[in-house]
């Protein structure tokens, strides 16, 4: 079968695919690296962690993973609005290796802010 005949939904399908494959990857690398942040800036506060902390952490998380979504929907936008009938092929690797990198980053970053403050709230 040429690359022309093939269903379009079916190129769609194997991106999506692609892309959920690498969404445990993703969780694994950025919930380690909040597990770590936590015990680094958040130790002094582990026990006294109030519910909504709990919550927020989850919230969190589901956001994450909300963005991670768009790794997807933005190359079948590519596809869609540039008329281009293949994906973003060999940058697929570095978009997601760019966009996990960002969300470590803004994790950490964020645990640095978060549990100085926690800290100072409980005290």
């Amino acid at each position: 079968m040429s690359e022309e005949s093939k269903n379009p939904e079916d190129g769609i399908f194997e991106l999506i695919k692609w892309w959920e494959k690498k969404r445990v990857s993703f969780n694994l690398i950025v919930g380690i690296t909040g597990i770590v942040a936590l015990l680094i800036f958040g130790l002094p506060v582990l026990m006294e962690l109030p519910l909504w902390t709990i919550s927020r952490i989850i919230f969190y998380g589901i956001v994450l993973n909300g963005f991670y979504t768009l790794g997807w929907i933005s190359e079948i936008l590519i596809i869609v609005y540039f008329k281009k009938n293949r994906s973003i092929g060999k940058y697929k690797s570095l978009l997601f290796g760019l966009g996990t990198a960002l969300s470590v980053f803004v994790t950490f970053f964020l645990s640095i802010l978060v549990y100085p403050m926690m800290l100072i709230e409980l005290h």
